[in-house]
């Protein structure tokens, strides 16, 4: 058998072996609840309305809360600029 068939055969070149390679990563780290049991459609069973990866989402009182809070960030320094 040849060298080159050796080493194929072996998994290894220049002397490096396989078993110097590196060890697999680790899993991702998961977020939130762990996702529902598949159902017999084979599709994801998904969140109820309202819900979002098991959390509660804001009512419409508090999103319009919110976006005048982001309309006065995004607002005042422009005013601060025409006032000073």
């Amino acid at each position: 058998m040849s060298q080159r068939q050796d080493q194929s055969q072996d998994g290894s070149r220049n002397g490096s072996h396989a078993n110097n390679a590196a060890p697999p990563p680790p899993p991702p780290a998961s977020y939130g609840q762990p996702p529902p049991p598949h159902a017999d459609t084979g599709f994801d069973v998904v969140d109820q309305p309202g819900t979002f990866m098991g959390r509660q989402l804001a009512s419409w009182a508090e999103r319009f809360g919110a976006s005048l809070i982001d309309a006065l960030l995004i607002v005042s320094p422009a005013l601060a600029a025409m006032i000073y």
